[in-house]
């Protein structure tokens, strides 16, 4: 049986963008970490500030996680993953059923990293190219494949890191 959860992790080494912030808190609002910080949840729905700048939402507009990002098993025909993909990928993929992950986001923060993490075990989480093969990673999307099929491994858990590039502090 294949179970799969899906939950976020936040690397936090600095605020996200001037612009963001200061639209969307007020500057007694920008004082209190509780309301501001990048871990606090001020419309709590379960999405981190740094969350909802990394997908593009509103900190006081309850989200709902699955509008924005989601999973699915699909089986890859020969050939399906398109031309973008390439022969290696075709030749993990095609033919097998695989999880796919989908994050559908507003803009693709040029401060952020954003990335898959797969764990057997919800201790070890794991990423790469040796784990993932990344269909799209564009401005409205970051699409990835497990590239272990699901007949490989009966338990499969993923989440969405993200986090800063680098330190920096409005």
């Amino acid at each position: 049986t294949l179970a799969v959860g899906l939950s976020n992790v936040i690397f936090d080494s600095g605020n996200p963008g001037d612009d963001w912030w200061t639209s969307n808190f007020t500057e007694q609002q920008l004082s209190d970490d509780e309301v501001s910080g990048v871990e606090s949840d001020p419309d709590g729905d379960n999405i981190s500030n740094l969350l909802e700048y990394a997908l593009g939402t509103r900190p006081f507009e309850v989200d709902i996680l699955a509008s924005v990002l989601d999973f699915a098993i699909e089986e890859i025909p020969a050939g399906g993953t398109g031309s973008a993909a390439g022969p290696s990928a075709n030749a993990l993929l095609e033919g097998q059923r695989h999880g796919v992950l989908r994050l559908r986001r507003g803009a693709k923060r040029g401060d952020l990293f954003y990335a898959f993490e797969v764990s057997d075990d919800l201790v070890t989480w794991r990423s790469g190219p040796g784990e993932f093969y990344v269909a799209a990673d564009n401005e409205e999307s970051l699409i990835a494949y497990d590239l272990t099929p699901v007949t490989e491994a009966p338990v499969r858990h993923y989440r969405l890191a993200v986090g800063f590039l680098s330190a920096r502090r409005p």
